[in-house]
């Protein structure tokens, strides 16, 4: 997955983020902590998405 701590105006985009091996746990795909004015935009998350409050904007994301 992906882990973002105090980040500012970063983009991410147009990725594909999962676990395929046959016993992977079902981990958060995305984590960010802290951080402002970030946008996470036309992904396709194979776990779930934790963003803190007032950190990103989220558009076009697809979680599996």
């Amino acid at each position: 997955g992906i882990l973002m701590d105090d980040v500012q105006d970063t983009v991410v985009s147009n990725c594909t983020v999962r676990d395929t091996r046959p016993q992977a746990e079902r981990a958060a795909a995305l984590v960010l902590k802290k951080g402002k004015d970030n946008l996470i935009v036309g992904n396709s998350f194979g776990g779930p998405v934790r963003i803190a409050a007032d950190s990103a904007k989220l558009v076009n994301n697809l979680e599996k």
